[in-house]
């Protein structure tokens, strides 16, 4: 009897405390804004920069383009994202008329909960030093790509199953140099460490809204990092007096990133399984593991042909994003036991005998997801119009298709077409100038009919291995109900400003 408990409480904390944070990872994997443009002069050219790139951060599109680069130069800017997004989630398929109620889990239509974090900072430094010496040019600095993202819904809305709030920062340290070869054939590469925080709360054990079932309530936090783990980029361009092309592979990072994670429970579990045996006592658990997660970003191949035609400068850029080495996600916990202080008293009636046993601990396992992620090609064109000595105005516009499949879309993943479109300017007074531009990313809306995420499952995607295990252990069959399912729109809109100083 007492094991037969143990291994039904097991695969209840195991679905608790693993599989739905666990999958609080993956918001770091792929999200429409994560290959949206860095730097004020590219993303006026709707991230079209890797033939011609003409400031520092050719650093990050092209290396090779620091040998164009004709003068000592020091670089700041500051971006800004404001990113929207909203998640209507929808009723239960049996629900009719539009004032009904839905069966799971209780409640009416569900309202549509919107982000309400506040803008993404997105800050760099660059220094440039161009020597004599076989057109060798050097570079270093920082910045934090567009990657990094806020989210904030509400606490009680009904997209908790799958996230309440999440803040992740990245910055790239940078030091590289290019070399012209030859008239017009450069080769550049530059050495990066990578950084990455994240924090993510996520309801597990939840109703749609906290006042309707406090029989089954819980919190969990996951706070992790990664300081500085090396990659790289290195690129080509050949380049006349009107023509330019460039070529550039970029590295992605095997970050390991290592925290902790805060899970907090209060639940009458007779109420959950329906068993009797548990009492009507409700339990409390909180624990704090320390967890070792992977996260693998893309790596990605930019490729780029520009023209000068007079005044005015156009460039086609191809990108290419191997999302799909995200192959799955993979969370370790260092200590796997869970001690419950005070024991868990459970009392059962068998043939007329009251049993009466004591829990005092259980253990967790580590948790291995498969994730469905799909590579993209991203089209990218931009211009710059040379409007006088002094002033250079730019546009461009860009297309990406999503990463994330349709079927496994949340408000923390959302994912999905995105059409870019920018503008900007430089403003020169002598050795000083200013850069400022901004853009509009629209994000196509995605209307979800076939989830995979559910609350059993989290984020996990087509994983329904826990909800059958319940299902085998209780002899009866488990409500599984698709949180997932609902209408996603996101758009977002990015402002970034630059000052740059040649001595």
């Amino acid at each position: 009897m007492k094991s037969e408990v143990k291994l039904r409480l097991g695969v209840l904390l195991l679905l608790v405390l693993i599989t739905h944070h666990a999958s609080l990872i993956t918001a770091a994997s792929a999200n429409g804004l994560y290959v949206a443009d860095n730097g004020p002069k590219a993303m006026g050219m709707g991230g079209a920069f890797t033939a011609r790139p003409t400031d520092a951060f050719a650093l990050y599109y092209n290396p090779a383009g620091l040998s164009a680069l004709r003068h000592r130069e020091a670089y700041l800017s500051l971006g800004g994202l404001f990113w929207q997004s909203s998640f209507a989630r929808k009723p239960a398929s049996d629900a009719t008329g539009p004032d009904s109620t839905t069966t799971y889990p209780y409640g009416t239509n569900f309202p549509r909960v919107d982000n309400e974090a506040l803008p993404t900072p997105l800050p760099a430094a660059f220094l440039v030093w161009p020597f004599a010496w076989h057109r060798l040019t050097l570079g270093g600095g920082f910045m934090t790509p567009v990657g990094p993202l806020f989210l904030e819904y509400p606490e009680d809305g009904p997209q908790r199953f799958m996230i309440i709030d999440s803040a992740r920062t990245e910055s790239y340290v940078m030091l590289g140099g290019a070399g012209e070869l030859f008239k017009g054939l450069s080769f550049g590469g530059v050495f990066i460490l990578d950084s990455v925080t994240l924090k993510l709360r996520q309801a597990i054990l939840a109703s749609a809204h906290t006042t309707e079932s406090p029989a089954r309530e819980g919190l969990a936090e996951l706070n992790v990092d990664k300081f500085a783990e090396p990659t790289f980029i290195v690129g080509g361009r050949y380049a006349t007096d009107k023509l330019s092309v460039g070529v550039a592979y970029q590295r992605g990072s095997d970050l390991q990133l290592k925290g902790t994670l805060d899970a907090r429970i209060q639940t009458q579990l007779n109420q959950i399984l329906g068993m009797s045996m548990f009492g009507e006592q409700p339990v409390s658990i909180r624990t704090t593991k320390d967890v070792s997660v992977m996260l693998r970003t893309p790596h990605v191949v930019r490729s780029g042909l520009g023209y000068q035609f007079g005044k005015f400068y156009s460039e086609l850029d191809f990108d290419y994003w191997q999302w799909s080495r995200f192959k799955e996600f993979r969370i370790d916990i260092a200590d796997t036991s869970l001690p419950l202080d005070p024991p868990l008293n459970i009392g059962v009636s068998l043939a007329g005998f009251e049993v009466q046993q004591s829990l005092s601990d259980l253990s967790l396992e580590d948790r291995v997801i498969p994730q469905p992620l799909k590579d993209t090609m991203d089209l990218r064109w931009g211009g710059e119009y040379h409007w006088s000595e002094p002033l250079d105005l730019r546009a461009g516009i860009h297309y990406q298709p999503g990463a994330v499949p349709t079927r496994d879309l949340t408000p923390l993943t959302f994912d999905a077409q995105t059409v870019g479109l920018t503008a900007g300017c430089t403003r020169r007074f002598g050795r000083f100038y200013l850069d400022a531009s901004a853009a509009a990313y629209l994000m196509a809306t995605r209307k979800v009919e076939h989830s995979e995420i559910t609350g059993y499952n989290g984020l996990t995607g087509s994983d329904p291995t826990t909800k059958d295990l319940m299902e085998k252990l209780l002899g009866y069959d488990v409500e599984d109900p698709v949180v997932g399912n609902g209408t996603f729109a996101g758009s977002a809109y990015l402002l970034y400003l630059g000052a740059g100083y040649q001595f």
